[in-house]
């Protein structure tokens, strides 16, 4: 199996509980158009390499409150992407706070395409985040209006990223024509979170901040 470099996004903002009558069926439903519409098409769009008959497919969960597809033309293991809704249901959760809604998008772009999107350059890249940092936003939209729910800023809204490459970041980042720093190595990953805060940086400022740190520090780059 050849391991192929992947991409992760998790938006998480505070939520009040479904009710207990949800119909999953209805759940996958509007949850599919969600998907459909952006930021999650551009995001699909501009991470991965779609095909013509790729569509996103229901599948199996463990909670009433737990929504997840995956994006294939196929087989589970020809998937391209997948992505996992987790709404407050009364389930005891291990790895985040049982009370938000938790929105995780998983990319892992083709190892065999001649189209494949990467590596792409800071200005993709610069791009990719700005629409990821729509996700929060959205899902906010998407709980409160097509389920009627309560979010709310208290704690702040949360958008975690993790870029994961198996042998070198510059998999994923294309350095050509920057300025590389002598005398260091090339990281694998790239992990971080951005919080949301009214008095904060700009989406903007922000992102470029981010993209020059990976560059930085994990690629020993510079624009």
């Amino acid at each position: 199996m050849i391991a192929r470099p992947w991409i992760r996004f998790v938006a998480l903002i505070r939520c009040s509980q479904i009710g207990p009558d949800v119909e999953p069926a209805r759940l996958w439903s509007d949850f599919e158009r969600f998907l459909k519409d952006q930021p999650v098409t551009s995001l699909v769009n501009g991470l991965t390499s779609p095909v013509p008959g790729v569509r996103w497919t229901r599948w199996a969960t463990n909670s009433p409150g737990t929504i997840q597809g995956v994006l294939t033309s196929g087989e589970e293991n020809a998937a391209i992407a997948s992505a996992r809704l987790e709404l407050p249901d009364g389930t005891r959760r291990h790895f985040h706070d049982s009370a938000s809604a938790v929105l995780a998008l998983h990319f892992e772009p083709p190892a065999d395409n001649r189209n494949a999107p990467f590596p792409a350059g800071p200005v993709a890249w610069t791009d990719h985040i700005k629409r990821a940092l729509e996700l929060p936003n959205s899902v906010n939209g998407f709980v409160s209006g097509q389920f009627g729910l309560t979010t709310s800023g208290d704690p702040p809204v949360v958008l975690g990223f993790r870029l994961d490459a198996p042998r070198d970041l510059a998999e994923l980042f294309d350095v050509t024509g920057l300025n590389k720093l002598p005398g260091g190595q090339h990281g694998r990953q790239a992990i971080g979170y951005f919080i949301a805060d009214p008095d904060g940086t700009p989406a903007a400022e922000i992102t470029n901040r981010m993209i020059d740190d990976v560059l930085r520090y994990g690629l020993q780059a510079e624009r």
